[in-house]
């Protein structure tokens, strides 16, 4: 960060690693010890809370399936007995959404275990340690800010810029750690693997060619990466059963979008996205959903994420069908104006086409 006083192993070092798995707590607290933090282990969260009571850590890395007190507990208790310390979520279950309610219950950060690339791990707690750092300036700053105020005037402008790069920062890691939960559950699945980031590069393209402004560029880049999150909670095996969704797996499908709108809403500063999300399955005929949207109640930037997401989508190979090429899906949007889709926005997207005679994201941007 900048401005950010460099940080030291001696400065915020002082970690707990808790699990219940005495080879990972080992593994993790000789890797940590080699690269110079001051490391104590905990096999589950009850213990892990006595030592917190005991002693103050910048960072905790927990599990969150653990016998006697679980993550979550331990997360919610850490928050009362040390409210400034870092937590890092460490969990090997099969779902993120248990790691998506821990960061929206305090958690700062999440690693999958077992942990592999160990290089990204130190990372991670690096930045961990520097929000500890950040965190303890902010709270020596409100103790003595009558006395900053009346003698460091100057002090009190680089500590606000500060803050405000912080906030800045709290909100870009919001946005890649869902984004990168997003990914891992896309790769998972070889008929979605890259579709939110095909769906962000299509989407952008189209905006260039509509003018939008920096506001609406970043609103429709945030848009588009966070647009399936709402599928974390749908079970993909029937969503990618061969053979037709039966009435009920339909109703659940179409709930996604309201889904994802739910999860965003405590996030403030995805205030205006989230409505992005929400009707990205809306059509101008008032035939999409959840709300039935028609003509200009569907927004431009909606529109733009709309024609993206169908775009990859017919052109994508699906367990129930072969994928379009692009001549045909580029007609099929085409015959769709004013049924689905604004023509501007479909004639941006065409232009793009044309001018990358359909190269793949990759290759594009190669």
């Amino acid at each position: 960060m900048a401005n950010s006083p460099a940080l030291t192993t001696e400065d915020f070092n002082r970690i707990l690693v808790v699990d219940d798995e005495e080879s990972i707590r080992e593994l993790l607290r000789d890797f940590l010890m080699r690269k110079g933090y001051k490391v104590q282990t905990a096999r589950d969260g009850q213990e892990a809370l006595e030592t917190a009571r005991k002693q103050d850590f910048d960072l905790v890395v927990t599990d969150l399936a653990m016998p006697v007190m679980d993550g979550f507990a331990l997360i919610k208790q850490l928050a009362k007995v040390r409210p400034l310390t870092t937590i890092i979520v460490l969990s090997g279950q099969d779902t993120f959404e248990n790691a998506i309610e821990a960061v929206r219950g305090g958690a700062y950060d999440f690693v999958a275990k077992p942990v592999m690339d160990f290089d990204s791990f130190k990372l991670c707690i690096d930045r961990g340690l520097e929000r500890k750092s950040l965190l303890l300036q902010k709270e020596n700053y409100q103790k003595n800010l009558e006395d900053m105020v009346a003698e460091q005037t100057k002090e009190l402008a680089r500590a606000n810029i500060l803050l405000k790069e912080y906030a800045a920062q709290l909100e870009a890691v919001s946005v890649s750690v869902i984004t990168s939960l997003l990914a891992v559950l896309e790769e998972k699945d070889r008929y979605t693997a890259g579709h939110s980031r095909r769906v962000t590069f299509f989407a952008l393209e189209a905006g260039k060619r509509l003018n939008l402004t920096s506001r609406e560029t970043w609103l429709l880049q945030t848009a588009a990466q966070l647009h399936d999150m709402g599928k974390l909670v749908i079970d993909m095996e029937y969503v990618n059963k061969p053979g037709p969704l039966t009435d009920e797996e339909w109703k659940l499908m179409k709930e996604h979008p309201a889904t994802a709108d739910r999860f965003l809403a405590p996030f403030a500063f995805l205030e205006d996205v989230r409505p992005i999300i929400r009707h990205h399955h809306e059509r101008m005929d008032g035939t999409g959903y959840p709300d039935g949207l028609k003509g200009e109640e569907v927004d431009l930037l909606t529109q733009i994420l709309a024609v993206a997401d169908s775009y990859d989508a017919m052109t994508s190979r699906r367990s129930y069908r072969e994928p379009m090429s692009m001549e045909d899906a580029a007609a099929e949007l085409k015959r769709c104006i004013g049924r689905f889709w604004r023509e501007d926005v479909v004639e941006a997207f065409l232009a793009y086409l044309a001018q990358s005679g359909g190269q793949e994201p990759e290759q594009a941007m190669a």
